[in-house]
């Protein structure tokens, strides 16, 4: 699978961030794999309009356009960078924000089973990512019917 962004593409994103120590220290081939990786749960979300090509490998470029957008890039690089700083998956009670309270004599856990982050119920463990992806997203309260 090719990743919305190139290593090449988010070493030049994160060139302008703070905070990317897990991206500068991790060998090329885990910089790939985690581009793949946040490439690979970015596609299962649910994009607004119609692939440009049908036959094209992922969701971008969309419509008319012939190109990945930026912000699609930047959220793959900020969903990779998660990854490697993290090691996370949505499962973990931390990404998700789910824990509550713990308890270190007698090691006790207590989650909050009422609340899960939006960015955990789609599988992705970046707010940043979420955030930038969000305006290429389909209006989950708008149903759209064709009766052709």
């Amino acid at each position: 699978m090719t990743p919305y962004a190139t290593v090449s593409e988010a070493a030049t994103y994160f060139s302008e961030r703070l905070y990317t120590a897990a991206w500068d220290s991790a060998s090329a081939d885990d910089k790939l794999k985690s581009l793949k990786t946040a490439t690979r749960t970015m596609e299962s979300l649910n994009y607004a309009g119609d692939k440009a090509v049908e036959t094209q490998e992922l969701q971008f470029p969309r419509g008319a356009d012939t190109e990945i957008p930026d912000d699609v890039k930047y959220a793959c690089a900020e969903e990779a960078l998660a990854l490697l700083a993290r090691g996370a998956d949505v499962e973990d009670p931390y990404a998700m924000g789910r824990l509550k309270r713990r308890k270190i004599g007698d090691a006790e856990d207590e989650y909050d089973t009422s609340y899960s982050s939006p960015t955990a119920s789609v599988g992705l463990i970046s707010h940043q990512a979420w955030r930038l992806l969000q305006p290429f997203l389909r209006d989950p309260n708008i149903l759209d019917l064709d009766r052709s």
